[in-house]
């Protein structure tokens, strides 16, 4: 059955998301997203997903020997092989992007919009779309005046796919916020809230892999309920998460509390979780060594305002991993 499961996984690989100056001047975009993404954006977002497909493909790890095993893994995919045969679509050359923003702390209030960038054969992926619509039930087209919606159920919710243009799919999930983001969508900027801004200021646009989350008073909440982290935890005001291919990966995340005593505080428990960690590593015989490597390489440090984590895994440490090493 084509169930929404399939659905996410088949558009994300088939379509696989300071103000500074004088007052007169329009203030830049924060770093972590350009002048056309912040178009499409959902106003007020308080989560932020981008992955940047292109940059992940161009990198070095991809181009000497990751694309090949990607296409590989493809190949064994029959399912996956077919649609993307019948689409014309090649997840490595044809997707730029996948980005996707949203709001909302509980299913009945959530808002989110996806959007995927990239250059497709529309008419392809229209006919493939039509003739899965016939075989499942779960899979409609929806006409609103002379736009084609694809009305997508799962078990808890459903999504509206429509076309803005030939080179950008978005999704929503209701038909009017489709309807909405394709008349509206790319023509101008969404208003982003201060924290929203200030979690993208931390990044410099040529990641992988960005996600940004502004911490709701619902999500602090919970944060303070945690058992003796709670205090530390519920000032954490942004989480940031980064991801850089090139010949490594470079993951940074950032829990901004603004003040250097809770980010203090969170350092020395998650200092404290490494090295559980790493003992516990020790004493598992079944585990390859890269594994503590790995661990042993992830630093953690605070500043006056935010907890930091950061690793590298290099070249080496992948091919290590690759042979279990």
């Amino acid at each position: 059955m084509f169930s929404q499961r399939k659905v996410w996984t088949t558009l994300a690989l088939l379509c696989l998301v300071v103000v500074t100056g004088a007052k007169a001047d329009p203030a830049p975009e924060p770093k972590g997203v350009t002048a056309d993404d912040s178009k499409w954006l959902l106003s007020d977002a308080e989560f932020f997903v981008k992955f940047n497909i292109k940059q992940m493909m161009e990198s070095d790890l991809m181009t000497k020997g990751g694309i090949a095993a990607f296409k590989e893994a493809i190949k064994n995919n029959e399912k996956l092989k077919a649609v993307l045969e019948a689409t014309e679509i090649d997840p490595t050359k044809d997707i730029d992007s996948i980005m996707a923003s949203g709001s909302g702390s509980s299913a009945k209030d959530a808002k989110a919009l996806v959007v995927i960038r990239g250059k497709f054969n529309k008419g392809k992926l229209e006919d493939a779309l039509e003739k899965a619509a016939k075989k499942d039930e779960k899979l409609k087209i929806v006409k609103e005046g002379a736009l084609t919606l694809y009305e997508m159920h799962g078990n808890d919710n459903t999504m509206y796919a429509a076309f803005a243009d030939r080179n950008t799919l978005i999704m929503t999930q209701s038909k009017d916020s489709t309807v909405t983001a394709v008349k509206e969508g790319g023509k101008k900027a969404a208003t982003i809230s201060k924290g929203m801004k200030s979690a993208l200021r931390r990044f410099n646009g040529k990641e992988s892999l960005t996600m940004a989350l502004v911490v709701n008073d619902d999500l602090q909440k919970m944060l303070k309920g945690i058992p003796n982290v709670g205090p530390a935890a519920s000032k954490v005001a942004t989480l940031t998460t980064a991801v850089t291919l090139s010949d490594s990966v470079s993951i940074n995340l950032a829990g901004v509390t603004g003040e250097a005593k809770s980010a203090k505080q969170l350092s020395a428990i998650l200092d404290a979780l490494k090295a559980t960690g790493a003992a516990a590593l020790a004493g598992m015989e079944e585990i390859p060594p890269i594994a503590g490597e790995v661990l042993d390489a992830v630093k953690v440090r605070a500043t006056e305002e935010a907890v930091l984590l950061e690793l590298k895994v290099t070249k080496e440490m992948i091919q290590k991993a690759s042979k279990g090493k």
